[in-house]
């Protein structure tokens, strides 16, 4: 926490960056993470939000969303993200991005903690947000 968020009595922030969020990952969502195939469905550099689509593993799709807060390559900024995946729902990740503050739009579930799927906080993201914001490290906001 830095000063000023002590000298307020809340945490400040408004998003995070990508080292940050990967931070702290468990290492398997990482490996799978690596078997998902992204494609870049929509990107709009100018209002710095990218739209990725997922295949899951029993062929369902699902949609990933980043919003970078600043103008700049990706991998330096603020961002927020989302999946409409159920493990990004209910495993915990959605919950982590709630109170870590970089979950882009509302909760799609009840974003309470996951006190029997991840009491740890391993699960900060899903695999399919991982794989998207691998490819997104290079994009550049305007």
């Amino acid at each position: 926490m830095t000063e000023l968020e002590l000298a307020w009595g809340f945490n400040a922030r408004c998003a995070a960056k990508i080292k940050d969020i990967l931070q702290g990952l468990d290492p398997k969502i990482q490996t799978r993470s690596k078997e998902v195939s992204v494609r870049l469905k929509r990107a709009d550099p100018a209002q710095a939000m990218w739209v990725f689509t997922a295949n899951g593993s029993k062929g369902e799709q699902y949609t990933i969303r980043v919003k970078g807060l600043k103008s700049g390559k990706l991998v330096n900024v603020d961002v927020r993200v989302s999946c409409d995946c159920d493990f990004f729902r209910w495993q915990g990740p959605e919950h982590w991005a709630k109170v870590n503050d970089y979950l882009y739009g509302k909760p799609a579930g009840t974003a309470t903690a996951p006190t029997n799927k991840d009491p740890n906080g391993k699960n900060r993201l899903c695999k399919h947000a991982v794989a998207a914001l691998d490819m997104a490290k290079a994009y550049i906001a305007e």
